[in-house]
């Protein structure tokens, strides 16, 4: 039997920017790839106990899943135990729609299964084949690097009942996203959030500034006391950090009112997360906050078990959690990294990694972004490069995701 491996999550965001669900990518570990084509049957089983072996909150929080599923999964009885209310079943364009295709959908779709077409052109042989399945269909995923001309979409989106909703795949930049947006789509899936448009020149604000400089000081390991000055140049954050160590989420016997008193109680590694929160949360009003968030603590989380894994000293494992952070801070503030680096002086190994994907902190960098990309063939490449299994990968992006989730749901109480 074909094992599979999973390699990875893709948002799926809504009108609003929001995490609407992840689609998650798996692919088969065996080397022998026109196996993987005979053999697809009998995946059905090991997916199912994939996601038993992951835990699904694990992999996606609260969100939707969406997986693909072919000619041959769909009839499987395995499916079945996969819970309607928390997957998305997309329906490989690949597939040759027949009677007993049509009669196993209206089945599922019974069930409360809900179906995704994935990766439509609107040419008229697919939409031929699909015809008889549409009824049952609830959204249709287009692929936008296949689509010449955008303002034929609108005409072929028209033909359809207004139950069937449309998803824009690979949408590469905020452009791309803004006139999809006009055309009528509901939902978008890749990773245009985090190449937004950068305003030249932009300076950060007072408080953002504020707290970048108490980031970096905890990155150059510096004396408590020099950190505690910084606080003291902006007493908002000062407050804030009172009202996080007071509330529920630490059980300490007397209230905290100095600053000595919280780094103390909290740390310096925890410290850094909860002054991450207070970057990103400035962009809370005006970009989707919460998967920039999500996406800068995988990252983070990824970079440091790669590090770990490596075999790296403890100074670089921390740095590589540093790196992944503020990855998205161009994102976040709308301002290019070299302005942000002209004001904050980080480590030139920080820079090299974030800048140029450059020293053992860049290629880890250049590690996550390939996985996020969702290239299969890429992301098996690298793997072979790095002499690091699938198997190992799929612990790995099992575990932070898990430790992702947790940490966000920690810094949002």
């Amino acid at each position: 039997m074909v094992q599979i491996s999973f390699i990875g999550r893709q948002p799926i965001l809504d009108l609003n920017k929001n995490i609407f669900g992840y689609e998650l990518l798996f692919r088969d570990s065996d080397e022998n790839v026109a196996c993987f084509i005979g053999d697809r049957y009998a995946t059905s089983k090991v997916l199912t106990n994939t996601f038993n072996s992951f835990g699904l909150k694990n992999l996606v929080g609260e969100s939707r899943a969406f997986i693909n599923i072919d000619q041959h999964f769909i009839h499987d009885p395995a499916i079945e135990t996969v819970p309607a209310e928390n997957f998305m079943l997309e329906i490989l364009e690949t597939v040759i729609v027949d009677e007993a295709f049509v009669k196993r959908v209206k089945e599922l779709k019974e069930l409360g299964y809900i179906f995704v077409l994935d990766d439509i052109t609107l040419c008229e042989k697919q939409l031929k084949n699909f015809k008889p399945i549409l009824e049952y269909i609830s959204i249709i995923k287009i692929d936008m690097l296949k689509i010449q001309n955008m303002e034929e979409i609108y005409e072929k989106l028209s033909q359809f009942n207004n139950k069937i909703e449309f998803l824009a795949e690979k949408v590469e930049d905020e452009t791309v996203f803004i006139k999809c947006k006009e055309l009528g789509f509901r939902y978008f899936q890749g990773y245009f959030f985090a190449k937004p448009q950068v305003l030249k020149n932009k300076k950060l604000d007072p408080s953002s500034s504020l707290i970048m400089n108490i980031i970096q000081k905890i990155e150059q390991d510096a004396e408590t006391k020099e950190i505690i000055e910084e606080f003291k140049k902006n007493p908002d954050i000062c407050m804030n950090l009172f009202k996080y160590m007071n509330s529920s989420s630490f059980f300490t016997k007397k209230d905290i009112c100095s600053i000595p008193q919280a780094l103390n109680i909290l740390g310096r590694k925890p410290l850094m997360k909860w002054l991450m929160l207070c970057m990103y949360s400035t962009s809370k009003k005006s970009c989707c906050f919460s998967v920039l968030l999500e996406t800068a603590i995988s990252r983070a989380e990824i970079m440091t078990m790669l590090a770990s894994k490596y075999n790296q000293e403890q100074k670089i494992i921390e740095k590589a959690y540093l790196v992944g952070l503020i990855s998205l801070f161009d994102a976040i503030m709308q301002t290019a990294f070299e302005e942000i680096f002209s004001e904050i002086n980080f480590h030139q190994i920080i820079k090299d990694a974030v800048l140029k994907k450059e020293g053992t902190l860049g290629k880890f960098l250049k590690i996550v972004l390939i996985i996020e990309e969702g290239d299969i063939e890429k992301v098996r490449k690298l793997l072979k490069k790095i002499n690091l299994k699938e198997s190992e990968l799929s612990e790995i992006l099992t575990r932070c995701y898990s430790l992702s989730n947790k940490e966000l749901n920690e810094l949002n109480k």
